[in-house]
């Protein structure tokens, strides 16, 4: 018996030491990461989106289509998407302090147009995924998309998430800065909750479910069944008479503009590709959220990583995975489109003409700018001063301005 407790006291008395250094061993910080990422995405994205904005654009303006009309659509999501992740990390730098955040308007207008943007962005790069696959298994027909079906679906579609995301407001509720995921957000089994029911109820479960783990991967699986078979498609046709997937992709569209189509369609497939990059792994971590909600945290998945890890992992899959998406979106722009980048070098030398032609000016007239007391310059004066000439066989003196 005593042999027993003895053992027993040992035990305890290593555990709590074990228990002792781990609380001593420091945690990693992910905030100068977390900062870098967000002013990357916010100077890299927003300035690629603005430029990108303006060459399709252009282009739309040559040429009207409902691609080019696609792309400005991105561009402006992506754009304002970057923008916004400019406050995210002026909050990381300042210790996730709610700084902007704290004012509830602001707050409450963030975290609309957060949502609304991140929305709208997935359902852009489905209908561009999906027209393009329509168009590489049905090269002979004409695109189901035009400009009125397009303009008519984004309008739709913004006004249905508009309404969805700001029907908080309708319950007396706004949205708050959450500072484990960085950014503004509704928190529904708070805002749903009454006196005497638990906090997850059957309705804020349903809820939860629709507006978290369901809007974002319906929208995955009718992009990777797109993905697919525009991937099946080109390595059948790989396998039977070509040899590489550029050959494939201009056999499929016989036209004069075969070149320019075969870029776009692997354009669309990258673009592809990066979302399910980011999305997957996002959506893989709201449906693990999702299981843990409906077993009323009875599970977690999460719990053997330090708390440090786990934020990192939430506020990855709730907040950059978004961000980043966007700013590769813009990157796989420069990369893949040669005149884009020929745009934006003409683009550059026209602004650096343009600040060189004003500094050049300005030096000019501080030169010049020597006033007298009537606030004319030396030269000026100089201009305006008669010059009054004799000749030799005239009387009449000759004045000369």
């Amino acid at each position: 018996h005593l042999r027993e407790m003895s053992r027993v006291q040992n035990n305890h008395k290593s555990t709590m030491e074990g228990t002792m250094e781990a609380k001593a061993t420091p945690e990693p910080d992910y905030s100068a990461i977390l900062a870098f990422i967000s002013f990357f995405c916010f100077v890299f994205g927003t300035i690629g989106a603005v430029i990108s904005f303006l060459y399709f654009r252009l282009k739309f303006k040559q040429k009207r289509g409902s691609t080019s009309l696609i792309f400005i659509l991105m561009n402006i999501v992506d754009g304002i998407v970057c923008f916004l992740t400019l406050f995210l990390g002026i909050s990381e730098i300042n210790n996730r302090k709610a700084m902007a955040f704290g004012n509830t308007i602001f707050c409450d207008v963030w975290g609309v147009g957060w949502y609304v943007c991140a929305r709208l962005s997935i359902f852009i790069i489905g209908v561009l995924s999906v027209s393009r696959t329509y168009c590489i298994i049905r090269p002979l027909s004409n695109t189901p998309l035009s400009i009125k079906n397009l303009v008519v679906m984004v309008t739709v579609y913004t006004v249905t998430m508009t309404l969805q995301q700001t029907f908080v407001f309708w319950l007396g509720g706004h949205y708050v800065y959450q500072e484990d995921f960085l950014h503004c957000s509704v928190d529904i089994f708070e805002l749903l909750k009454t006196n005497g029911t638990h906090l997850y109820n059957a309705k804020t479960k349903i809820l939860f479910f629709i507006f978290v783990p369901l809007e974002n991967v319906l929208p995955l699986i009718v992009i990777v069944i797109s993905c697919c078979l525009t991937v099946y498609h080109i390595v059948r046709s790989r396998k039977t008479r070509y040899t590489s997937v550029r050959e494939v992709v201009t056999h499929i569209y016989p036209s004069p503009l075969q070149e320019l189509k075969a870029r776009a369609t692997l354009n669309v497939l990258i673009l592809t590709i990066v979302y399910l990059t980011f999305n997957t792994y996002a959506c893989t971590v709201f449906i693990l959220d999702s299981i843990e909600v409906f077993r009323d945290d009875d599970i977690g998945f999460l719990t053997h990583l330090s708390e440090s890890s786990r934020n990192l992992v939430n506020i990855l899959a709730w907040t950059f995975t978004v961000s980043l998406n966007s700013t590769c979106n813009v990157l796989v722009y420069f990369l893949r489109i040669s005149p884009l980048r020929e745009y934006t070098v003409n683009l550059g030398s026209a602004a650096l003409a343009w600040v060189k032609a004003g500094f050049l000016g300005c030096r000019r007239k501080r030169r010049e700018s020597r006033c007298g007391a009537n606030g004319t310059t030396m030269r000026d004066e100089r201009q305006r001063t008669p010059t009054v000439v004799h000749y030799q066989h005239s009387s009449v003196p000759t004045v000369i301005i």
